[in-house]
C-alpha cells in the first residue's frame, strides 16, 4: 500500500524536526552557512501548519502540531546563531 500524502508530509516533518535532536545534526545547523537552510525548512514548516489550519476539518491537527514543534525546535537551534541571543 502507498503510503498517502499526508503520511510523506508527516514523516518529513518529523525528519526535520529530529534533525535538531541529534547533537553532530544540531551543530552542524548552527553553522553561520546554513543560515539559509534554516530559514528556507522554517518556512516550510510553517507553510504546511498554516494549510492544515487553513483545511479545517479536513486538515490534520496531528500534522499541524508536528510542525510547529519542529519549528519550534530549528527556531532554538537558529537562536543558537543571533549574536544577540540570551543562550550566548
Amino acid at each position: 500500500m502507498q503510503p498517502t500524502l499526508e503520511e510523506i508530509r508527516q514523516s518529513a516533518v518529523r525528519a526535520i524536526g529530529l534533525l535538531t535532536k541529534d547533537a553532530l545534526c544540531s551543530l552542524t545547523l548552527r553553522l553561520e552557512a546554513n543560515a539559509p537552510l534554516l530559514g528556507h525548512a522554517l518556512s516550510l514548516l510553517l507553510q504546511v501548519a498554516e494549510q492544515e489550519a487553513a483545511a479545517g476539518d479536513r486538515g490534520s491537527r496531528s500534522l499541524r502540531g508536528d510542525a510547529l514543534a519542529a519549528a519550534d525546535e530549528l527556531m532554538k537551534t537558529a537562536c543558537a546563531l543571533c549574536p544577540f541571543s540570551a543562550t550566548h
